[in-house]
């Protein structure tokens, strides 16, 4: 059994060829694999098990003079992992978001409209769904959203790279490598905090925080995660349903557009897997996972699971609260 190999080669077929054995642990990727709905959809609901699985990485940092800000920013950047330490600042982003989203439908209207119908209207499909739809459009969406000009927003996104990557892969690096990342994570919160003082968007999410009258600099790594940290889960969901669109063989003929988008990101989520560590021992039935080892929870095989989802490699109108990822 080589789940890695077999999922790097073809991960539809890998999922219906382990799903059966699942929970596993793989030693290439030294993480316990749950492949079946109902366990991934357990560990996501869990209380027991927990995301922050870089702490004890980026704690190795905390020795490092130069380093300092980065911790601090990392300690910051992921609002959802700290309980009640950033319950405020949570709340005040949640609220400025859902505020700035009420008129989410004529935004994402005025962007297809855009980017998106004259293209594909001449074009006959040779196009470049990534770089002629997808980044326009998400980048259109989302500035207005948060209030930050289009341009700006696009070079936020450009410098930013490095911080996400940094980040998202948990690893420390060498002292070159993090310096580079400080430069990039100061040059965006200089840019970003031009774009607070300069935004006149009514109704946009940072407009909607500077009338709580807070000060911005002490949630900046919050805001940066709600800037930066959308951007590449809405573009990878846009890109997959502009490229479903653009053939229309596999979209039945009754589904409502609505559905038809549950079921783009059901197939196709932007997060292929959640990795979580057990705060104490945890069992999945009699399969037992003990307290701090890896889990990684594949939302993309849950979501295809056939003993929840009928044809579920077919797009056809089904319950949308069973799907994950949405």
């Amino acid at each position: 059994m080589n789940f890695k190999a077999d999922l790097l080669e073809n991960r539809y077929r890998s999922y219906q060829e382990y799903r059966e054995k699942s929970p596993f642990f793989d030693p290439d990727l030294r993480s316990h694999i749950v492949l079946k709905y109902e366990d991934v959809i357990y560990l996501l609901k869990s209380s027991e098990t927990s995301s922050n699985l870089k702490k004890s990485q980026f704690d190795k940092l905390r020795k490092c003079p130069f380093s300092k800000d980065i911790v601090d920013f990392y300690d910051q950047w992921l609002m959802y992992m700290d309980g009640e330490t950033h319950k405020d600042a949570r709340r005040l982003i949640t609220y400025s978001l859902s505020k700035s989203t009420q008129k989410i439908e004529e935004t994402v209207n005025l962007a297809f409209s855009l980017y998106v119908e004259d293209i594909l209207l001449k074009t006959q499909g040779n196009i470049d769904i990534i770089q002629d739809i997808t980044v326009p459009f998400t980048v259109n969406v989302l500035s207005r959203v948060l209030g930050i000009e289009h341009e700006d927003y696009n070079n936020i996104i450009k410098i930013s790279k490095p911080i996400v990557m940094f980040l998202g892969n948990g690893d420390i690096g060498n002292e070159d490598e993090r310096k580079k990342v400080l430069e990039c994570l100061k040059e965006t919160q200089t840019l970003l905090m031009q774009c607070i003082n300069n935004c006149n968007n009514d109704e946009s999410v940072i407009d909607y925080l500077l009338k709580e009258d807070i000060a911005i600099e002490a949630i900046s790594p919050l805001l940066i995660n709600v800037v930066i940290d959308g951007y590449d889960p809405l573009a990878s969901i846009i890109s997959n349903y502009f490229q479903i669109i653009s053939n229309k063989k596999r979209i039945p003929e009754d589904i409502a557009p609505n559905e038809l988008f549950d079921e783009i990101v059901r197939l196709e989520p932007p997060f292929q897997y959640c990795s979580r560590v057990p705060a104490e021992d945890l069992y999945l039935g009699s399969y037992k996972i003990k307290k701090g080892e890896r889990i990684m929870s594949f939302i993309s095989s849950a979501n295809r699971d056939p003993a929840v989802f009928e044809l579920s490699d077919n797009i056809m109108s089904r319950n949308r609260d069973l799907m994950l990822g949405c």
